[in-house]
């Protein structure tokens, strides 16, 4: 299981040229005005190695929402593995969910979307690719922060709030994750899985992404905040 993508919904259509400014000051590749139409609004793309960012202006929603998305190598047992432990889910097969068109139209990705977290607007989801489509998807994820210095997200940190009953419902999520102190952690490849709680408020999603450039600089939207750090 890897880290794919995030996808942030926005409620407030203004927030998209303030976005594209927190975004390019820390010295990342994105252009808000260069959006797509999905299925649930228009959608913009932050790329970084082979993970992403989407972020959704809808106003279908009245709140902020946020999906977290892992990619597995096989959704069927993912859905077998969800069944069992009391989340009854389907697979979708849309090619209008996430992603852009060239994505969407060449990989025919398969997906679950679970319940969000109890007390959240947080979700978790999985999606599958098929095999072989790496290169073909590599060349649509553009302009890539890979160009610039940058790496894939690998560090992921969700805190959230009503924790007595997040913390019931995440290990359902992933039977595998690790029980510490006060935090879960979810053994995924080539990153970190961090789940704990807040006294109050929305959820916090933050997210680490390695480059040579910019170490230290931030930026927000909605519950995502998303760090350059040195490693």
């Amino acid at each position: 299981m890897w880290l794919d993508h995030v996808v942030i919904q926005l409620v407030d259509e203004s927030v998209a040229t303030q976005l594209e400014q927190d975004i390019q000051r820390v010295g990342l590749p994105f252009r808000a005005t260069k959006e797509k139409s999905t299925s649930e609004g228009k959608a913009s793309y932050l790329w970084l190695g082979h993970t992403f960012f989407e972020f959704v202006r809808t106003q279908e929603a009245d709140t902020n929402s946020t999906i977290l998305f892992l990619r597995v190598p096989c959704i069927e047992r993912t859905r077998t593995m969800l069944e069992q432990s009391g989340h009854p889910v389907t697979i979708d097969e849309s090619k209008t969910k996430t992603g852009s068109r060239f994505w969407q139209r060449k990989t025919k990705q398969r997906t679950i979307m679970c319940e969000a977290i109890p007390g959240s607007e947080f979700s978790i989801g999985f999606v599958e690719y098929p095999d072989r489509v790496g290169s073909r998807v590599k060349r649509s994820m553009t302009p890539n922060g890979n160009e610039f210095g940058f790496q894939s997200m690998h560090y992921v940190s969700c805190r959230l709030p009503n924790w007595g009953e997040a913390k019931k419902v995440i290990p359902s999520l992933f039977p595998h994750a690790v029980k510490g102190p006060s935090e879960l952690t979810v053994p995924i490849q080539k990153g970190t899985l961090k789940f704990s709680g807040k006294k109050e408020g929305s959820a916090e999603i933050g997210c680490h992404v390695v480059g040579h450039h910019h170490v230290g600089q931030s930026f927000s939207v909605g519950c995502l905040n998303l760090e350059i750090v040195a490693h």
